[in-house]
């Protein structure tokens, strides 16, 4: 009987402390640190396709995380909004990014981290081009901060982007 209980005790002990160790929840309203990552500024690519340099910086991040999906709303300092969606399943899904291009992507909650990669297809004063790219999201321990590290190959060769955020 006292072996019967000691196992039932250990069992339900595991389980509820699995319960603590969930999958990640990205979702809040993030700010970029610029005192760690630095210029918050990005290359974006244009509307229709037509890539530009951008002057404006992020601002804010808003990410809302529901089951298998996840928005993010991305706020720059000329007050204009940009959209994202993804659905965390690992499968392939066809998409468009903040600006329109046509994007194939594949997005998973992989331990403590999300995993995004994308193509898109470009216009570029080369011509049409794909342009992978691959996003690695990981939350501090006190779920606090958030790193995202970007990694785009272009014709040119691979760029990593490191960028912090903190939660508001």
């Amino acid at each position: 009987m006292k072996t019967a209980l000691y196992s039932l005790s250990i069992f339900f002990g595991l389980g509820i402390c699995a319960l603590g160790f969930g999958s990640p929840d990205f979702s809040g309203n993030w700010i970029g640190d610029v005192t760690r990552t630095g210029s918050m500024s990005v290359i974006k690519h244009g509307v229709n396709g037509q890539m530009e340099i951008a002057t404006k910086k992020l601002v804010v991040m808003l990410v809302q995380q529901r089951g298998e999906g996840l928005e993010i709303e991305s706020v720059w300092s000329d007050n204009s909004a940009t959209k994202l969606s993804y659905i965390l399943d690992g499968n392939e899904h066809s998409s468009v990014d903040e600006t329109g291009n046509p994007m194939i992507y594949q997005a998973k909650l992989n331990g403590d981290q999300l995993l995004i990669q994308a193509t898109r297809n470009i216009k570029t004063p080369f011509g049409n081009t794909e342009i992978p790219t691959k996003e690695e999201w990981v939350l501090s321990a006190d779920q606090n901060t958030l790193t995202i590290t970007t990694t785009t190959t272009t014709q040119f060769g691979s760029n990593a982007q490191k960028k912090i955020y903190t939660r508001q």
